[in-house]
């Protein structure tokens, strides 16, 4: 057992199940089964509980990990008390709150990245009478300079909700008409040949094939075609995006388009790739959708979380914005600008530091235990329950055991290699 006090880790979660606990269970086995010693910095998690809490009060917790703040604001105004007394919190409140889905086009555009046609509109009703803010456009004029098909999505995200797929001026019309008071951003579709969808924290990212008009749980590619070197490429643009919105949790979403040969045969290099989707301060962590992919997930934040224990790592406040743009408005080629990101990037989450905490701590033997943990009855009621709160169905009583057993025989695949963060 490690000699080092053990930090506590609050857990700021609503509805969410299965991740928070497998996190939980994960950090109590390693707690009771750990025989590390030295730098390796047990964690105990706890659930936060609201309260009322005093501006003049002291945080218990070392590090937050905050899944529930984007849609509740008295959570999020605690968390920025909290950050002040010293706090860890995982994603800081400020920076997602200031940094919604428009503000990252214009981010990505300005480092010089690939980004869709997009349009943020006025929202189209509200209760307020605004008359010195009269809409002056035309919604069908602004459509046919974005092109069809596009779609129109929240700014705001939020899992898909209320994303329409736009094909014609009057589908435009009636989206919009239909949107009310929220505000919604207008984009071009873009032909791709791998939608790759990463899970980001901190440094490490984890590049994943993904299908957007597959089921929920089938959406993450079992096994995926796409090429390291596109792998490679969109992780390095995912830690780039996400150290520059300060998120130590994210996903990107980026479409590539493969070059073609005179034969029009892909000739493996990529031609573009345009970021669609990375302002995500809570990704989707869940069991359903991630499944062999989710053991690695949850072992990649905990590992995060014991790094941060173990350095005492200070919040970085700011998340070098300026840094960024000075590159930006250089007049290096792409290929040194994105050098220069990724120094920054990486500068901003300690990479090399968390580098050398996980040759020294993180070895094969821990890696040996947290897999095992993930063979424990613990894990399993989680996973029971969260599949069958998902896909029980009374009208067809067998189908709980068939989905049980598809995630077993998935999950017994999520030691392999292409599971594996790229830290």
């Amino acid at each position: 057992m490690s000699s080092m006090l053990p930090i506590v880790l609050g857990i700021c979660s609503g509805t969410e199940y299965a991740f928070p606990e497998a996190l939980n269970t994960l950090f109590d086995w390693l707690f009771r089964n750990s025989p590390q010693s030295g730098d390796w910095c047990p964690v105990v998690a706890e659930y936060v509980r609201e309260a009322p809490f005093d501006a003049s009060g002291i945080s218990r917790y070392n590090i937050v990990l905050d899944r529930i703040s984007h849609q509740r604001p008295f959570t999020a105004e605690w968390l920025k008390k909290l950050i002040l007394d010293g706090s860890y919190v995982i994603n800081n409140p400020h920076h997602f709150q200031s940094r919604r889905k428009s503000y990252g086009y214009a981010a990505a555009s300005k480092l010089g990245f690939d980004v869709p046609v997009t349009v943020l509109l006025p929202p189209k009703s509200s209760y307020v009478d605004w008359r010195n803010m009269e809409p002056a456009f035309d919604i069908v004029e602004t459509g046919g300079e974005v092109g069809y098909p596009m779609y129109m999505k929240p700014y705001n995200g939020g899992g898909w909700r209320n994303v329409t797929r736009v094909f014609e001026p009057a589908g435009l019309k009636e989206a919009y008409a239909l949107s009310g008071g929220e505000i919604m951003n207008i984009q071009e579709a873009v032909n791709y040949d791998y939608f790759i969808r990463s899970i980001c924290i901190g440094s490490s990212v984890l590049p994943l094939e993904y299908d957007p008009e597959a089921y929920h749980h089938e959406r993450y590619v079992t096994r995926g075609k796409a090429p390291a070197s596109v792998l490679e490429y969109c992780a390095r643009v995912s830690r780039i995006i996400s150290g520059f919105l300060g998120f130590e949790m994210n996903s990107v979403e980026i479409l590539v388009q493969m070059s073609r040969d005179a034969g029009e045969s892909d000739s493996g290099k990529i031609s573009r790739a345009y970021l669609i989707d990375f302002n995500n301060p809570v990704p989707d962590m869940s069991l359903i959708s991630l499944h062999r992919f989710f053991p690695s997930v949850v072992r990649e934040m905990a590992r995060r979380v014991t790094f941060l224990g173990a350095t005492s790592r200070k919040y970085p406040f700011e998340s070098r914005t300026f840094d960024y743009l000075e590159i930006a408005e250089s007049s290096l080629s792409m290929d040194e600008k994105m050098n220069g990101y990724e120094a920054v990037a990486d500068s901003y989450f300690g990479r090399a530091g968390y580098q050398e905490y996980s040759r020294s701590v993180f070895g094969d033997h821990y890696e040996e235990l947290e897999g095992k943990m993930f063979e424990q009855p613990e894990f399993s009621v989680i996973m029971k329950k969260e599949i069958y709160d998902t896909f029980h169905d009374h009208s067809d009583p067998g189908k709980f055991d068939r989905f049980l057993d598809n995630y077993r025989n998935l999950l017994s695949t999520s030691r392999e290699d292409d599971t594996r963060f790229m830290i």
